[in-house]
């Protein structure tokens, strides 16, 4: 028969050993210090615009690509004023808010073992842009659109 003193102990390290399981099969969200950062200068936003833009993306990317992983994201201002001046070609899903209303981020991550079908898993993915629009400038950013 155990006595207390060796149940307690057996509780003890089953216990831990279920929460070290745990946290080891949990995804961990990530946040804006585990992900390469690059934010071009620009005359059309705040540094504070663009972060508040990086923050909604990483929430985006943790909460539809679970277990993937975020390794870069970048605003380039110059891809920005192309698909800006461009935006009214063709069935832009972002052609009726103003310029100020539009941010594009470019991604660069590795999908982990579930996707949506759209890449493939445990792929390295280039060049993934997600699209964010505001109503106005005292409005949050939202995801409208992402992909290559």
């Amino acid at each position: 028969m155990i006595n207390k003193k060796k149940w307690l102990i057996i509780s003890s390290v089953g216990i831990i050993l279920c929460g070290v399981i745990l946290y080891l099969v949990t995804p961990r969200k990530q946040t804006y210090s585990d992900i390469n950062i690059q934010l071009d200068k620009t005359s059309d936003f705040t540094t504070d615009e663009l972060n508040q833009g990086v923050e909604v993306v990483i929430n985006f990317f943790n909460t539809n690509w679970q277990g993937s992983t975020l390794k870069a994201i970048e605003f380039d201002d110059n891809l920005y004023q192309n698909e800006i001046a461009t935006k009214d070609e063709g069935a832009r899903s972002f052609s009726d808010y103003s310029k100020y209303s539009i941010l594009i981020f470019t991604t660069y991550f590795k999908t982990g073992s579930k996707t949506d079908g759209a890449v493939s898993p445990h792929t390295e993915v280039g060049a993934w842009q997600f699209i964010l629009v505001r109503q106005n400038k005292n409005s949050s950013w939202q995801v409208i659109d992402q992909g290559v």
